[in-house]
């Protein structure tokens, strides 16, 4: 299963530990993809596992209920297990001109939401020990997988044929024009039905006067291509239609970043923020900006202040937004000494860059990863980290942990209901310490009887709010949220707010007629 590393959380009331808190749990892995599907999913395909060999499965994880699911394909049809691809979701109706507005990378892989459609591209499959350029989309709703037929670079959109597939196939996707040599350690983002790729380690097969670092001992080197694909086709796409998607290698001016392998790619509006990564010259801590809606698209480089501090230079990181202009950044691979340059330190540290005000450590667990992934949960305003290898680069050891910051300051209703789900969870696994019967159990009525707690030693305004049944759970609840909040908001949350919307959650969420609040009624729930 991997390794779960041990974690201090308790100094740093931004992040949680969530690992285990559902089965099935994914496997221990690193250089997997993951992204963002819709408001509350994430999407997590491939990586190496401790057996040594890639694995090939799909899972998605719900960040509000907390509970992981694997997708199989009915068709076993699956792609072979790959490292270092990249990964976007493309919107299942969006017009051009409307980007979405939230990506997420990580040091091989890039992420985007939401949609219906997941596009994987790329990677290092280990099976065959050879890099790919393959490319495979995953439709979330019919559970299938389709592998894309390409015709060529030299094939226009309108030679190819459009017509239905066939109903046993599912989902038909070509692709056209100019496609990006077998790669892994890539990124991509995706902007107004487009996903740009960029970088990436491969040999060198095309395009002479790209910037193709070469490194002798390994055949292969470090480029700094960027590639689109039109993706529009799948957009208004059903499962069983056909698609055909168009590579294109854009005109870009400015100064493009030196070739690269394990950065990251993160969408900021309309900016594509490129930070660090591998070198010919070793790993880099510099940030380029792609302007994506000039005409044409635009590279500059970030000017940071000097001396103000900033990460050190590292790979095989993980990074996504985490605010309209900020990207989040933690851990990662080190530079290493010139006596050992493809050596370095795993880092545990983690940094919000501001593209307006630059570089910001915040706190950070102790246990350093690399090769993990992090998206951004909007609706809840959360990064989660997962897996990832705290070992070296010949001895790896690859973990399944599961970690969420909190970007941003949820509203109470977010609180409310996490802290329910914790109340509920626990209770699931079996009977409270006095005997009786379980939360869930008690508030949709079966086992256990209904149970007269009377009313509570504690503040009066507990007491009759849900009843019989359930107040002493409820009281439970409130005094677990209040214990869990963070210092800065905890002082304004009295619990004659937190009640009626706890109650408000039992009600709308587990069936139980609840009595109305005996306290004042809450207003309009408030952002804290």
């Amino acid at each position: 299963m991997g390794q779960a590393l041990s974690v201090d959380t308790s100094a740093m009331e931004r992040w949680r530990d969530v690992t285990h808190t559902s089965h099935p749990w994914p496997e221990g892995r690193s250089g997997h993809v993951a992204c963002m599907v819709d408001d509350d999913r994430m999407f997590l395909f491939g990586g190496y596992a401790n057996h040594g060999f890639c694995v090939p499965d799909a899972w998605l994880y719900d960040a509000r209920q907390a509970t992981w699911s694997r997708h199989r394909d009915h068709e076993t049809n699956a792609p072979d297990g790959r490292t270092g691809a990249t990964v976007c979701c493309v919107p299942a109706a969006a017009p051009k001109g409307c980007h979405q507005p939230a990506a997420a990378a990580s040091s091989a892989s890039a992420a985007s939401a939401a949609g219906r459609f997941v596009v994987v591209f790329g990677g290092f499959v280990s099976g065959s020990r050879s890099h790919t350029n393959q490319l495979v989309v995953y439709d979330l709703d019919a559970h299938r997988w389709s592998d894309a037929t390409h015709f060529g670079h030299d094939v226009a959109l309108a030679d190819v044929g459009i017509g239905a597939a066939d109903d046993d196939v599912g989902l038909a996707v070509s692709t056209v024009g100019p496609c990006p040599s077998p790669r892994d350690k890539l990124a991509s983002c995706i902007h107004n039905g487009t996903i740009y790729f960029f970088g990436g380690w491969g040999a060198q097969y095309d395009i002479p006067d790209d910037n193709w670092d070469r490194d002798v001992d390994y055949g292969c080197g470090w480029n700094n291509q960027l590639f689109s694909l039109d993706v529009s086709a799948l957009q208004a796409c059903s499962n069983t239609g056909r698609a055909t998607l168009v590579w294109d290698k854009p005109v870009t001016i400015g100064d493009a970043p030196a070739g690269r392998a394990a950065h990251s790619m993160t969408l900021c509006g309309d900016t594509a923020v490129v930070v660090g990564g591998r070198t010919a010259a070793g790993r880099q801590n510099d940030v380029h900006l792609l302007e994506l809606a000039a005409l044409p698209p635009t590279w500059r480089e970030l000017d940071l202040e000097p001396g103000v501090p900033a990460p050190v230079p590292r790979s095989w990181h993980s990074a996504c937004r985490c605010g309209r202009d900020r990207v989040w950044l933690h851990g990662g691979l080190s530079r290493g000494s010139s006596v050992q340059p493809t050596g370095g330190d795993v880092l545990a540290d983690a940094w919000v860059l501001s593209l307006s005000k630059g570089w910001q450590a915040v706190p950070a667990p102790s246990c350093a990863i690399r090769w993990h992934t992090a998206v951004f949960c909007q609706s809840l305003g959360q990064v989660f980290v997962f897996g990832g290898s705290n070992g070296t680069v010949f001895f790896p050891n690859y973990i399944n942990q599961l970690l969420s910051w909190r970007a941003t300051v949820p509203c109470l209703q977010d609180l409310c209901f996490a802290a329910m789900v914790d109340q509920v969870q626990g209770s699931v696994r079996g009977r409270d310490a006095a005997g009786g019967a379980g939360i869930m159990e008690r508030l949709r009525g079966k086992g256990g009887g209904r149970r007269n707690d009377g009313p509570s030693e504690g503040d009066g305004d507990e007491a009759g709010v849900l009843g019989d049944g359930v107040e002493t759970d409820c009281r439970a609840a409130v005094a677990a949220l209040q214990a869990r909040l963070p210092a800065d908001i905890r002082k304004s949350l009295p619990r004659s707010v937190l009640q009626p919307l706890l109650a408000s959650f039992a009600r709308h969420h587990l069936g139980q007629t609840l009595s109305p609040p005996t306290t004042p009624s809450s207003p309009t729930t408030p952002s804290s």
